[in-house]
């Protein structure tokens, strides 16, 4: 293992803690918007984390295959996650859009499954170099195949219209919430770009998309928490006037046990 590979496996266990917390609000439901769909998109940025630590610790061609094509499924099932939080998020009912997206996806999920080979190009293999605070390292690396290729087709408009729903939920339907995930995206998109970059050659630094991911995550859990907190908030102030009416009711039954005795008494007389 190498200072690069360390970091990822660093943000591996921090998103398995953290889906790991979900998953257990999740199966105790007791959190507002507990969902099984963020502890899935935890384990899928560890996975690709974990992933990328194997393919910087790689030192043979075909090892870094099976590496990339472990990537190019936890893309797969991160684009449905990030989708189907987003709905959630919203309180959006699935539409077109939505179904046409997911069914892309997994079209391009069983076709991976199908023919692997097409996931990268194994006859298109380089040694990368990448550098940072002074650490550098070497391994191998394949172009992108035919269906990567084609996921990356699907999924940047999908993140452009993702980002597009979350931008009129903030702006429109003032779910100020929202706004860690909107200055989250931009994150990741620059990731993205570096990304490029690294892979075109103009620069040595690391591959930036788990961390990418891993901002995008951390905006959702905040969204996750503050909604959680709203909801005990409202537990609360129900419970609070809950007792409130329990008081008021006691006092009437009271009051009218007295008035029932007193006309008792002067019926008796």
């Amino acid at each position: 293992m190498n200072l690069f590979s360390s970091l990822d496996l660093a943000v591996a266990a921090l998103c398995v803690y953290v889906g790991t917390f979900h998953l257990y609000l999740y199966l105790r439901r007791s959190a507002g918007g507990a969902t099984v769909h963020f502890p899935l998109l935890c384990y899928s940025i560890a996975l690709y984390a974990v992933a990328s630590a194997f393919l910087y610790a790689s030192d043979a061609a075909a090892s870094a295959l099976d590496w990339q094509r472990i990537q190019y499924f936890c893309s797969i099932v991160l684009a449905v996650e990030f989708l189907n939080l987003t709905y959630r998020f919203l309180e959006r009912r699935s539409d077109a859009p939505r179904k046409a997206f997911l069914a892309a996806l997994a079209a391009l999920f069983v076709a991976g499954l199908v023919l692997p080979g097409l996931i990268v190009d194994a006859e298109r293999q380089a040694i990368r170099e990448l550098a940072l605070f002074g650490a550098s390292v070497s391994f191998h690396e394949a172009a992108p195949g035919l269906l990567w290729n084609a996921l990356m087709a699907v999924e940047l408009p999908g993140m452009v219209y993702v980002y597009v729903l979350l931008a009129r939920g903030r702006l429109l339907r003032k779910q100020a919430d929202l706004t860690p995930l909107l200055v989250a995206f931009p994150a990741f998109f620059a990731a993205a770009i570096v990304d490029n970059l690294v892979y075109s050659g103009a620069m040595r630094l690391v591959y930036a998309a788990e961390y990418g991911f891993l901002a995008v995550l951390m905006a959702m859990d905040l969204i996750l928490l503050q909604r959680f907190i709203g909801v005990f908030k409202e537990v609360e102030t129900l419970n609070l006037h809950l007792g409130e009416k329990v008081e008021e009711r006691t006092r009437e039954i009271k009051r009218l046990a007295d008035e029932l005795r007193e006309a008792n008494a002067a019926l008796l007389e």
